[in-house]
């Protein structure tokens, strides 16, 4: 597999999401950010697949169909 490079705005948007997460006790639902950041689906997924050695994405234990975005 390749390794997926930030790109310069997507660095940005990163330390943004980083801090929400952090302000919300270091756990946040994944669409509750994406609303709060104003991104579109795709932009959100591919943001998250630059951060994976940051965050660490699960599903929520009540629902599954919801993710959980969690600081490592």
């Amino acid at each position: 597999l390749e390794s997926v490079e930030p790109q310069p705005m997507q660095k940005d948007r990163a330390e943004i999401l980083r801090a929400l997460i952090v302000a919300n006790n270091g756990k946040m639902l994944a669409i509750d950010a994406r609303h709060k950041m104003r991104m579109d689906k795709a932009t959100f997924s591919r943001l998250l697949a630059t951060m994976k050695e940051v965050l660490e994405v699960r599903p929520l234990h009540s629902d599954k169909r919801k993710m959980l975005l969690i600081i490592k």
